[in-house]
C-alpha cells in the first residue's frame, strides 16, 4: 500500500485485503519517518478466547546502521516465553526473562547491521516452528538504514513469514529514498483500503505539519475499527522521526477505555535495553545515545498524588 505525500486530499490507489482474525500490526515507512500500531490482545485457539488483554506485541530496535520498528502476529508464546521477549532474546542473545526495566548492558549483536539481525530473526523462527506446520506467524519489519559511508539512508520492510510449514522473507513496499514524495502502509495481517483510509488521509496531514496528536487519534481509531473476535481495542502507537540526530521516537498507548498506566514496549539498543513496562505521570523522555524515546504517560487526575513513576510489565505464563 502507498501514498503521496504531496496532497493530503489526494486518495492513493490500494489493493482491497481483507485481514484474518488475529492479532493487527499496521505500519508505515516514508521520508523521514516510521510508524506503528498494533492492538494488545493475546488468544487461545481455536475459538479465539481471549487470553490476554494487554500483551505486547512491539520492539523499537536501534542497531549500527539504524533503526526499525518490529512486530508480530501469530503465535503469542515461543519457546514458553511471550514471542515479544523471544524476539528481544533472539537479536540480543541475552536472557531477559527475569523482570526489569533498564539494562545498560552491551549485548553481543549490537555491532550487527539491521539486515543480519532480520536474517537471524528469521533463521531462529524457522528452527523454532519447523515441528509446526499448522501454525501460521508473520513478523513485520520497517526501519531506516544507513550505507557503510555513513550517507543516503535507505528504507528497509520486511515480513518474516512462517505459513503451511514453509518459512519465507518478503519485501512488502519498495526501497525508499530521503528524497522520494511517497511513503508504504503495510498491514499484517493485510487491511481494507476502507479500514485504513482515515489513516492514511492522517499521516499524509502529519507529514506536511506534524500534528502527532491527530495522527495518533486516527490509528487508534483505526485499530478500533478492525477490532473483533481475536484482535483488541486497545492500541500502542510508535512514530519515529529523523528530522534531527538522535532519531525520536514517541510511544503513546491509546484505549478504548479507561487506563490508570501507559505501558511501552522493548527498547534494544546496542548498549542499552528496556524491558515493556507500565508507566503513571509523565511525560518521560530517555536517551540510548542514538535514539530518542519519548513516552507519553497517563497524567494523573484532579486530587491524585501519584508521582512519575515506572515498572516491569506483569506478563501472563503460557496458557496451559
Amino acid at each position: 500500500m502507498k501514498g503521496a505525500l504531496r496532497s493530503a486530499a489526494e486518495a492513493p490507489a490500494f489493493g482491497i485485503w481483507m485481514g484474518s482474525a488475529m492479532t493487527q500490526i499496521i505500519a508505515a515507512i516514508g521520508p523521514g519517518f516510521l510508524f506503528q500500531a498494533s492492538d494488545r490482545l493475546v488468544s487461545v485457539l481455536p475459538e479465539l478466547r481471549p487470553y490476554d488483554s494487554n500483551a505486547n506485541k512491539s520492539l523499537i530496535v536501534g542497531c549500527a546502521d539504524g533503526v526499525a520498528l518490529v512486530g508480530y502476529t501469530g503465535v503469542a508464546y515461543i519457546g514458553g516465553r511471550p514471542t515479544d521477549q523471544w524476539i528481544a532474546e533472539t537479536l540480543t542473545g541475552l536472557d531477559l526473562s527475569t523482570p526489569f526495566l533498564m539494562s545498560g548492558a552491551c549485548h553481543e549483536h549490537g555491532d550487527e547491521p539491521l539486515h543480519v539481525m532480520v536474517g537471524r530473526l528469521a533463521e531462529a523462527l524457522g528452527v523454532a516452528l519447523q515441528s509446526r506446520p499448522d501454525l501460521a506467524h508473520e513478523i513485520l519489519v520497517v526501519g531506516w538504514t544507513y550505507s557503510e559511508r555513513g550517507s543516503v539512508p535507505t528504507g528497509y520492510a520486511r515480513i518474516i513469514r512462517w505459513a503451511g510449514g514453509r518459512l519465507s522473507v518478503e519485501s512488502p513496499a519498495p526501497r525508499i529514498k530521503p528524497h522520494d514524495d511517497l511513503f508504504h502502509l503495510v498491514g499484517v495481517p493485510r487491511v481494507a483500503r476502507a479500514v485504513t483510509a482515515p489513516l492514511v488521509q492522517a499521516i499524509s496531514v502529519w507529514t506536511g505539519n506534524w500534528d502527532i496528536e491527530a495522527l495518533e487519534l486516527a490509528a487508534a481509531g483505526t485499530i478500533q475499527s478492525i477490532s473483533r473476535k481475536g484482535i483488541g481495542p486497545d492500541a500502542l502507537i510508535i512514530t519515529v522521526r529523523f528530522a534531527d540526530f538522535p532519531p525520536h521516537a514517541r510511544v503513546r498507548f491509546m484505549p478504548a477505555g479507561s487506563f490508570s498506566e501507559a505501558f511501552t514496549p522493548w527498547v534494544i539498543t546496542p548498549c542499552g535495553i528496556t524491558a515493556p513496562s507500565a508507566e503513571v505521570g509523565g511525560p518521560m523522555t530517555a536517551s540510548f545515545g542514538r535514539l530518542d524515546v519519548e513516552v507519553i504517560c497517563v497524567l494523573p487526575r484532579a486530587g491524585e498524588t501519584k508521582l512519575l513513576s515506572s515498572s516491569p510489565m506483569k506478563r501472563k505464563p503460557p496458557p496451559r
